[in-house]
């Protein structure tokens, strides 16, 4: 995947390239938006671009997916691209002290370092105050870029030391063009369900495919056509109640589908 092939932000995507060619890389960025926005993917195209050993100088806005350094991106060995997320539901000091000790050491096969943290938001207080730390006195060859779906729960001075870059709900059309384009989606899926699945994502790209590539939407669909026969017949209390029940048996994962599902009734 090029720059190009990503769907949605293509203002964020312009910035970014403009800085690579420009060799105006800020030491530390942080996307924010909601999960399925490409948060992740993009932060890896950016981080493939940056460590790219083939483009430079005026044409490294992009990256040429051949080298052993975009390969080894690809395969997630690169050794001078780290990535640290959540242990369980948060970021432990103990990480970050040892992104620390890691970010001692030079890069080894290019002339940056980069380290990319998911649900940045989800730092204990001990670890947000240390990685203050890093973004305050980042060594030359760091990069840093933070995820976050959450931007209220970062510390005010981790936001003031970040180029913030807000992700946007992706077009209804750009997303019909992507599944059309698509061999994968165009041959499995009828017209209505890729339909149905971009109005159900809310503009995240993930959230859509999720919608496809998951058998359980349809099982909730079938559940919720079965639920208003069962409003409609209202000599069959027994079959409501019995519904009720089923329903109480979900969960969370498929309470959250079932009710996003039964706003487009």
């Amino acid at each position: 995947m090029q720059f190009e092939d990503f769907v949605g932000q293509k203002d964020i995507i312009s910035v970014l390239k403009k800085k690579l060619a420009e060799d105006r890389i800020g030491h530390a960025i942080l996307f924010c938006g909601p999960n399925g926005q490409g948060k992740r993917t993009l932060a890896l195209l950016f981080a493939k671009a940056i460590l790219c050993l083939e483009q430079e100088g005026s044409k490294k806005d992009g990256f040429c997916g051949e080298c052993i350094s975009c390969k080894k991106v690809d395969k997630f060995i690169h050794p001078d691209l780290l990535f640290i997320a959540p242990q369980g539901k948060s970021i432990k000091i103990e990480q970050v002290r040892e992104l620390k000790k890691e970010l001692l050491f030079k890069p080894g096969e290019g002339d940056k370092k980069i380290f990319i943290m998911e649900d940045v938001h989800a730092m204990s207080n001990e670890a947000a105050n240390s990685m203050l730390n890093i973004l305050e006195e980042p060594p030359e060859y760091v990069v840093s870029v933070l995820l976050t779906s959450n931007l209220s729960m970062l510390l005010p001075t981790i936001l003031s030391r970040c180029e913030i870059y807000k992700f946007s709900p992706v077009p209804p059309k750009d997303m019909y063009e992507y599944f059309k384009g698509n061999i994968n989606y165009n041959v499995n899926h009828i017209e209505n369900d890729i339909n149905k699945a971009v109005a159900l994502s809310g503009g995240r790209l993930a959230k859509a495919k999720m919608f496809l590539e998951n058998d359980l939407y349809k099982n909730q669909e079938r559940e919720i056509i079965e639920a208003f026969e069962t409003f409609l017949d209202k000599k069959n209390r027994l079959a409501l109640f019995e519904w009720a029940e089923k329903l109480a048996e979900k969960t969370d994962e498929e309470l959250d589908m079932f009710f996003e599902i039964f706003t487009l009734f």
